[in-house]
């Protein structure tokens, strides 16, 4: 039975995932095991492995992701438990000054482990590389999934989870834009090997206000090839915020041939120019040891950083997930645990809801609101992190406690901070 119309939701849906990434696989497999036939369309081929470097995620959302058999308990990662704020105070200060570290309990992976942990438990006949889906039709009890190569799908319900640039949103929504933020982040990995001291991040994930300009950087050790977390094989990822004027964001993503990139500048495409003004500036900005960690890497890469708020999560038979809904700033480090409560919550309310109209609206409400609150973190941390930082090296513990708590709200059902100090730590739930 598929369940069309206003039937109980108790028969199989035949589901199109669109996208193949840490959204779409969640949601495939959440609905696999509750007995829906699903197809995930990847328009890449070979695999996601090579996109990003380093991802964080509370320690919570890691072990419920375990408990729930998306991933395996020796995923590679590693747990830090620091994350100190600190600034530069002096061109001879290698680590600057730490103005507050505040607990954390955030679990730290390579992007690429995550992906194929996931994408390893979906069986082959179930992901479709190489498939573009360009468009969907709707008929009222069902919809029709419309392929770049013209071949047509009929199906019961179509979930996006083709990221922040998403076909579904535009859509459902074509008037919700795409709000840049003025700035960009620049990322890079560096091999241990070519570290001169990992001391300072074996237990921390570290957070640098620049000294004279909007902006911060984060760093932190992720595994490294082939998932390797022993010492001496691990990556250090890095991710600086950048301003870039609007004005200046055409030019910003010319790549080293001259074409201009649409969404982001990928490995080893940023012009050589480009990279090297980048460095100097951070070299002005970190702390010795941070900037040298720049300094040293290659092939680094770069995306604008943007925001979306959309109304619903579904419309008709059509839904959206992760950054395919509402966007928020990366600061967070909500993705992953966004992601897999859009996919758990919707394997729940379609197994608990009267109707597959009646699940989606309840979904979509509860997805939204957390959207929101999302949303809403991300741009009080892009306040206090870009447009507002205050100088870290030059304030007392006292301030910048003060500053923290004063700037920093999470939501009732999301924080990084350490769990048992979060209610009463600077910054703890509101």
């Amino acid at each position: 039975m598929t369940a069309t119309g206003s039937d109980p939701v108790r028969g199989v849906l035949r589901v199109g995932v669109v996208g193949g990434s840490i959204a779409g696989c969640t949601a495939a497999m959440e609905l696999l095991r509750s007995g829906h036939e699903v197809l995930v369309f990847e328009r890449s081929r070979g695999g996601l492995t090579g996109r990003g470097a380093g991802i964080g995620t509370p320690v919570d959302t890691l072990e419920l992701m375990i408990d729930r058999g998306l991933i395996g308990r020796n995923i590679p990662h590693f747990r830090v438990s620091e994350h100190p704020l600190a600034g530069r105070s002096s061109a001879s200060d290698r680590l600057g000054r730490t103005a507050l570290t505040l607990p954390l309990n955030m679990a730290l992976l390579n992007w690429g482990d995550l992906w194929g942990e996931l994408r390893r438990r979906i069986p082959d006949e179930a992901y479709r590389e190489g498939e573009e889906i360009v468009g969907v039709e709707g008929d009222g009890d069902g919809v029709t999934l419309v392929a770049g190569t013209g071949e047509r799908r009929a199906v019961d319900l179509v979930l996006f989870a083709d990221g922040y640039r998403s076909l579904g949103r535009r859509m459902l929504f074509p008037d919700v834009e795409l709000n840049y933020r003025g700035y960009v982040l620049w990322r890079g990995v560096l091999e241990e090997a070519r570290l001169s001291d990992a001391g300072p991040l074996e237990t921390a994930l570290y957070r640098l206000h620049f000294k004279g300009l909007p902006g911060n950087a984060v760093f932190y050790f992720v595994p490294g090839a082939d998932g390797s977390t022993r010492r001496g094989d691990r990556w250090v990822n890095w991710a600086c915020y950048i301003p870039i004027g609007p004005a200046d964001l055409p030019d910003f993503l010319i790549d080293r041939h001259g074409e201009a990139r649409g969404s982001s500048i990928p490995p080893g495409a940023m012009r050589l120019s480009e990279e090297r003004r980048l460095k100097e500036l951070m070299a002005r900005h970190l702390p010795g040891y941070f900037s040298e960690i720049v300094s040293r890497s290659v092939e680094t890469f770069a995306q604008p950083i943007y925001t979306a708020t959309v109304p619903a999560y579904a419309e008709g038979r059509v839904a959206l997930l992760g950054d395919a809904g509402s966007v928020a700033p990366p600061f967070t480090g909500s993705g992953v645990f966004k992601a897999m409560m859009n996919a758990v919550e919707l394997a729940s309310a379609l197994r608990e809801a009267g109707s597959l109209e009646q699940g989606l609206q309840e979904w979509s409400r509860e997805q939204t609101l957390r959207g929101e609150r999302l949303e809403s973190l991300g741009l009080q941390m892009e306040q206090a992190f870009v447009w507002d930082a205050p100088d870290l090296s030059a304030l007392t513990p006292a301030e910048a406690e003060s500053w923290w708590r004063d700037s920093i709200r999470f939501p009732d059902d999301f924080t990084y901070l350490a769990e048992a100090e979060s209610e009463h730590a600077p910054g703890g739930r509101g």
